[in-house]
């Protein structure tokens, strides 16, 4: 008999005003604004210093330093001087299939892979109903 948790929406996630409720998916608040819904295949890492927050949905690879684990990875974008521009800085070494996502006082980003390989669907002016989006405009 199929799994229903495990294969309904496998590795996917969901980032929102609200949490969805998914049997047997985690939940995560990343913000006042913005709730994560995750799919309990989904590897997340989670780094926080402070008021910085840094989520790895999926995996990352530092191919100059292959050593590193996910949380080694993450542990650089909530030290020291966290900006726009030092954390592209950081992306631009890395590969594997993720979404990266970073708060702090400055703002909060949303960034993916490299070749977008763990894709990530902006819907604005949505209403839910029933863990669906029903909009008047979906960007990719």
């Amino acid at each position: 008999m199929l799994d229903r948790v495990k294969f309904f929406r496998r590795r996917q996630y969901v980032l929102g005003p609200e949490h969805l409720d998914y049997e047997g998916w985690k939940q995560l608040k990343i913000n006042e604004k913005f709730l994560l819904t995750i799919h309990p295949d989904l590897t997340t890492t989670i780094v926080e210093n402070g008021n910085n927050r840094a989520v790895l949905l999926g995996y990352a690879i530092d191919p100059f330093n292959p050593k590193l684990n996910d949380l080694e990875i993450l542990q650089r974008f909530v030290t020291g001087s966290i900006s726009l521009y030092n954390v592209i800085c950081g992306l631009e070494k890395l590969s594997g299939r993720f979404v990266l996502i970073v708060k702090c006082s400055e703002g909060m980003w949303l960034f993916p892979d490299a070749n977008a390989l763990r894709q990530t669907i902006f819907c604005f002016n949505a209403i839910l109903q029933n863990g669906r989006a029903k909009t008047n405009a979906f960007f990719n």
